[in-house]
């Protein structure tokens, strides 16, 4: 699903969570346009964001700043992530950051909370429960 505004211009994700204040469940596929790299400073700061109780991110793009959604997702464990990645839509550097980061969260401590998923290519870096 795409938002356009009424200029028919892809609605940027950080601009359709900021006018869903109520909602505490996301599912959302990447179309490119979207993000930018000041997409995840942005939603991060958002106080709504912090109470969502499940976020699936489809499709992440490569401009998705990594870095800085990893240390928030690290200090947010109630919430639980699933983040999907696909070969044609990152770059092998950029893969390397998320890999490191997928098996820092096999050891990681999540207590009652949900650990991550983290998918390339539709298989699951973090859990070994692959279907």
């Amino acid at each position: 699903m795409c938002v356009f505004d009424k200029k028919k211009k892809l609605v940027s994700f950080e601009k359709i969570l900021e006018s869903l204040p109520q909602i505490q469940s996301i599912f959302y596929y990447f179309m490119g346009d979207d993000v930018t790299p000041d997409t995840v400073k942005k939603i991060i700061e958002m106080e709504h964001f912090k109470r969502f109780s499940r976020m699936k991110l489809q499709d992440i793009p490569s401009n998705f700043d990594f870095d800085a959604f990893s240390k928030f997702m690290l200090e947010n464990k109630q919430i639980w992530f699933v983040l999907a990645f696909y070969d044609r839509t990152v770059t092998e550097e950029y893969m390397v950051k998320v890999k490191a980061f997928a098996e820092k969260l096999k050891t990681e401590n999540y207590g009652n909370y949900r650990r991550p998923e983290i998918l390339l290519n539709d298989i699951d870096l973090v859990n070994d429960n692959n279907w």
